[in-house]
């Protein structure tokens, strides 16, 4: 693929697996040890350097950004730990009464009451002429 889009990119290749892999190994070494020495080299520059107001606010801004972002994780953790002493978590929720008044779209609605509506194997479900929607619970064998 790539000797496609480079134009003498085979070249580029060792033809033999082992010399060629051997090689790249020790090329990536090399490179990799020198980019080492620069970072060290350029970490030397910096730190021998008189710092400016300018630096010194930024590490005073960081130095209190680093401050408020521990103290909002130590309150979160206190929060969670607060929560999990209550454990809420197993206890039943309480639901809302179940009123079957209207619909969704705000029609009102006929039926024969919950309780019937639950224990019905088949209900049937229209809407009249009036706009009322009416559940009406089948009776096996009809």
């Amino acid at each position: 693929m790539w000797a496609r889009i480079v134009p003498g990119f085979h070249t580029l290749m060792p033809s033999n697996g082992g010399t060629g892999r051997v090689m790249r190994q020790v090329i990536h070494g090399l490179v990799s040890i020198l980019l080492w020495i620069v970072f060290f080299y350029y970490w030397f520059l910096v730190t021998h350097q008189s710092a400016g107001a300018g630096v010194l606010l930024a590490v005073k801004v960081l130095a209190v950004l680093v401050l408020v972002g521990v103290v909002a994780t130590i309150l979160w953790v206190r929060h969670n730990e607060r929560l999990a002493r209550r454990d809420r978590r197993h206890e039943p929720r309480t639901s809302p009464p179940e009123v079957l008044d209207t619909d969704h779209v705000g029609r009102r609605v006929a039926s024969p009451g919950l309780d019937d509506l639950r224990r019905a194997k088949v209900t049937e479900v229209s809407i009249g002429r009036d706009d009322v929607k009416s559940y009406d619970v089948t009776r096996e064998g009809e």
